[in-house]
């Protein structure tokens, strides 16, 4: 809790000063109460307001705006893609393609987590390629790495329906057999692109990794003072599950991954559980 409260005093330090103020203003005026409830009005306003600041983290590590690593440092045959979005926004795309035979093979879309850049993820990305043998698209939200815009909930489900878009686009791929991958803050954004009707028939199958329930149900985890924990029940933008990621952690609690598993209603649903040995 103490890091929330850290965290929006240092992003806006001036609408929390001018809070602050106010607050004390009314105090020595009208007295304890009226002062108290202006406090927790404008507090309200400033978590509204704060959500995506608190939500979406591009720019830790501090240079995953300026250097994205490249497939090649991995040996991996790439294309370095920029396509624009209905909105306008460029998003930044890498694209690796088996050497041969990558119009018969399933292709993946890959939806990364909060913070940092789809460089970082690479190493995974390297095994995929190699034990799966299949060809991925690889997505740079808006306002991470090399994209362009400001992150938000709305344009990042864009983003996902432009990937998809492109992909469906290529002749090199089997269009039959793409296959969307999200893990974390991107697993919200796969569900979505899935769940779409004019979507939902062109994807072969879902995978979503480390994946929660609602945004409301992940802040009163982090919430710890009780008297907190119910303004997330109607004090949120992001209707859908999203990632809140603080202080270089990811708050993504293991209950809520097995409810999100076991309310799924898929039919074909598969649940793997392995220890974590790091």
């Amino acid at each position: 809790m103490f890091q929330i409260l850290r965290l929006i005093l240092y992003r806006l330090w001036v609408v929390s000063a001018l809070t602050l103020f106010s607050s004390l203003l009314v105090f020595w005026y009208y007295g304890f109460f009226t002062a108290f409830a202006i406090f927790i009005v404008g507090m309200s306003g400033i978590l509204y307001n704060a959500q995506d600041l608190l939500l979406y983290y591009p720019n830790d590590p501090p240079d995953s705006r300026v250097f994205v690593l490249q497939p090649s440092n991995y040996k991996l045959p790439y294309e370095s893609i920029k396509i624009n979005n209905s909105d306008g926004v460029k998003i930044h795309m890498f694209f690796i393609k088996q050497a041969s035979n990558s119009s018969h093979i399933p292709t993946m879309i890959f939806f990364h987590g909060n913070a940092g850049n789809m460089g970082q993820r690479l190493t995974n990305v390297s095994g995929f390629y190699h034990k799966l043998n299949i060809n991925i698209l690889m997505v740079e939200y808006r306002g991470y790495g090399l994209s362009e815009g400001t992150p938000s909930e709305k344009g990042l489900y864009n983003d996902a329906q432009s990937a998809l878009d492109y992909l469906l686009q290529r002749n090199d791929i089997d269009p039959t057999k793409i296959i969307v991958f999200g893990r974390s803050l991107g697993g919200a954004i796969a569900i979505d692109l899935a769940s779409r009707i004019e979507y939902r028939n062109k994807i072969w199958a879902l995978v979503v990794e480390n994946t929660f329930t609602s945004i409301p149900e992940m802040a009163q985890i982090i919430l710890k003072w009780k008297c907190l924990q119910w303004l997330p029940q109607f004090c949120h933008k992001n209707k859908v599950c999203t990632l809140l990621y603080l202080s270089s952690s990811i708050f993504i609690n293991y209950v809520l991954t097995i409810k999100f598993f076991n309310i799924s209603v898929f039919n074909a649903k598969y649940k793997f559980v392995w220890q974590n040995t790091d």
